[in-house]
């Protein structure tokens, strides 16, 4: 999936039905999967042997039955080694990058701020240390951050900003 998209698939989680033309597909694979009426059927799908030359990212799955029966499911995937953490104060936001490999800073990856509405709040770079500070940032209206986007070369990662926030009242 393009970093465009994440607001997107986040904002209708439980429906992924129309999801057309928002990425390239990668890969086809078809799955000897058996099982009896009405059990339900794990199945392990290795990543590695499915993405071109260990490429890295946000990824859409889906498996499907091929009588068409109706039977499967779709889940996004991510496959990184960008690990974000986000600080958000009253006008400003600290974005600090680190690989999840080694805990080292990420220097010069794409920070994305967007909105509920897909609307982009902030965008810069990781420093030297990982760091992205955005200051004197303006939440009103349709401003308020909902998801960060970071991409580094063919990876990317997301963070949900509401769903990964520590109450400061508990």
């Amino acid at each position: 999936l393009y970093d465009n998209n994440v607001v997107y698939f986040l904002n209708n989680a439980d429906d992924y039905r129309e999801a057309q033309n928002i990425g390239v597909d990668l890969a086809d694979k078809d799955m000897n999967v058996v099982s009896g009426l009405n059990v339900i059927k794990e199945a392990q799908l290795d990543l590695k042997n499915l993405l071109p030359d260990g490429q890295q990212g946000l990824f859409y799955i889906t498996a499907s039955d091929p009588a068409g029966e109706g039977n499967g499911d779709s889940k996004l995937v991510l496959v990184t080694d960008i690990g974000i953490l986000l600080k958000k104060g009253p006008r400003e936001l600290l974005v600090w990058v680190s690989s999840l490999k080694d805990a080292m800073p990420v220097a010069g990856a794409t920070v994305k701020v967007l909105s509920k509405t897909n609307q982009m709040i902030v965008e810069g770079q990781t420093d030297e240390n990982g760091l992205m500070r955005f200051t004197d940032v303006d939440f009103g209206k349709d401003r308020e951050p909902f998801v960060v986007t970071v991409s580094n070369g063919k990876d990317m990662s997301y963070l949900e900003v509401s769903s990964n926030t520590i109450s400061e009242t508990d």
